[in-house]
C-alpha cells in the first residue's frame, strides 16, 4: 500500500492512503455552545451551576461572535467569580474576550479568549463556576462535570 502526501490546512489533518483521502480533525474541534446545562456543585448538593452547552454536551466553544445563553451563562460567571464588571447581554465581544483572557490567567489556562474544555476544566479546579441556591444567592464552587 502506497502512503501518499500529508497535508495540514487549517488544522486539520489529512492523509491519502491508497487513493482513499483520510481527514482527521483535532481533539479540541467541537461545536459552539448554544444553550447550557445544569451542573450540582461538588461543595453543596442544594447548588447548581448553568455550564455552557450544545445539544446537551459540554464539550463546545465560545470566541468572539457568539451570542446567546451560553454565553450570557460564561458572562454570569465571569462577573461573579472573577469580577469583570461585565454587561451580561449574551453578545461574545472584545470585552468579554479580554475578562475571559484575564479569567484564564488567572486559572493557569492559555489566555487565548475562546472558552473551550481547558478553560471549563480549570474554572472547575479552581471551584470559579457561579452556581446559585433556590434561595437565589450565588457562591463561586466547582461542579459535577
Amino acid at each position: 500500500m502506497r502512503i501518499g502526501r500529508v497535508l495540514v490546512c487549517a488544522g486539520v489533518a489529512a492523509t491519502m492512503f491508497a487513493g482513499t483521502l483520510v481527514v482527521a480533525t483535532p481533539a479540541y474541534a467541537a461545536s459552539s455552545c448554544n444553550g447550557t446545562v445544569s451542573r450540582q456543585s461538588q461543595q453543596n448538593s442544594s447548588h447548581f451551576g448553568s455550564i455552557p452547552a450544545v445539544n446537551g454536551s459540554i464539550n463546545c466553544v465560545l470566541g468572539v461572535g457568539n451570542q446567546g445563553n451560553a454565553v450570557r451563562s460564561l458572562q454570569f460567571t465571569l462577573n461573579r467569580c472573577f469580577n469583570a464588571g461585565l454587561l451580561t447581554d449574551g453578545v461574545f465581544g472584545n470585552q468579554t474576550k479580554a475578562a475571559l483572557q484575564a479569567a484564564q490567567r488567572t486559572v493557569g489556562t492559555n489566555d487565548d479568549g475562546v472558552y473551550g474544555p481547558l478553560t471549563r476544566n480549570a474554572f472547575n479546579a479552581h471551584r470559579r463556576w457561579r452556581t446559585a441556591d433556590d434561595l437565589g444567592r450565588t457562591f463561586c464552587e466547582s461542579v459535577f462535570l
